[in-house]
């Protein structure tokens, strides 16, 4: 752990019994003000968009930049949902980008059963690729982005020296020299469908064609969060033969989704398409 990490965490040392709020969530917020105390916030302010457009209220997810900024929010613990002492302890960054689309505890449900490697996309935090590592066992992780030292720090606060990291740019002609050349078994990405960055859209759809050609069977799973128009997306994975699915609610949990406005996509090559 890092020189100031230990104050940063506030809670949740091995063997807390730190309550999650609302029964059974699985997230716990984790902040310290200048009186030094814990902060277990709860998602029942009413917030809005990038796009001004009023949410719904949750009391269970992610921290926003809001959270962070007003309310001293550094950290959280998301849990296992059925086997509580398994969790990942996530530091936060102060950026004004920053977002997150709330369904973190869904995984376990959406990944497929035999899943043994993932590869994480604008991973920012890393939570995803982190949670698959450490509570759902899967042997081969990678996280990647463009900022890279957050992802480092995550991987570290829990000991996931495995995890492997690298940056991946979405706009270059080619996968990274770092990416295994038999590919993945799932590609995961939350949130990265942004209003204030509809220009990667078409960037993003292309690496996710190349990455899915890389293996047989290989399938994309994406969480997005509806803040504006972003059809274009869908358009461009038809014109590169990709096959998209949404989720159906039903197989989600049933408190921990918000229809209507967060969507699971899965993303596939149809067979004999694979290069």
């Amino acid at each position: 752990m890092e020189a100031g990490e230990e104050e940063a965490m506030c809670s949740h040392q091995d063997g807390d019994d730190t309550s999650h709020g609302e029964e059974d969530n699985p997230l716990v917020w984790i902040g310290c003000g200048d009186d030094g105390n814990d902060d277990v916030a709860s998602l029942w302010e009413e917030r809005h968009t990038t796009c001004q457009r009023q949410t719904a209220r949750r009391n269970w997810g992610i921290p926003t930049f809001s959270d962070q900024v007003d309310r001293g929010i550094q950290t959280f613990v998301l849990s296992h949902l059925e086997h509580k002492d398994l969790y990942v302890t996530i530091h936060l960054e102060h950026r004004k980008d920053g977002t997150a689309s709330d369904i973190d505890h869904n995984w376990e449900k959406i990944l497929p059963r035999a899943t043994q490697s993932v590869l994480e996309l604008g991973a920012g935090t890393g939570v995803v690729g982190l949670y698959c590592a450490k509570c759902l066992n899967i042997p081969r992780v990678a996280l990647t982005d463009l900022h890279l030292s957050l992802l480092q720090r995550n991987r570290s606060a829990n000991q996931l020296d495995l995890v492997s990291i690298f940056a991946l740019d979405w706009t270059a002609d080619a996968v990274p020299p770092e990416i295994h050349e038999d590919g993945y078994d799932v590609i995961v990405g939350s949130d990265l469908f942004l209003p204030f960055a509809s220009f990667l859209l078409e960037p993003l759809a292309r690496t996710l064609s190349r990455l899915l050609s890389l293996r047989k069977g290989s399938v994309a799973v994406l969480v997005y969060e509806e803040r504006f128009d972003c059809s274009k997306f869908f358009v461009i994975v038809g014109a590169l033969g990709l096959d998209v699915v949404f989720v159906d609610n039903s197989l989600l949990h049933p408190t921990y989704q918000d229809p209507g406005r967060i969507h699971v996509l899965k993303i596939t090559k149809p067979r004999g398409e694979n290069n």
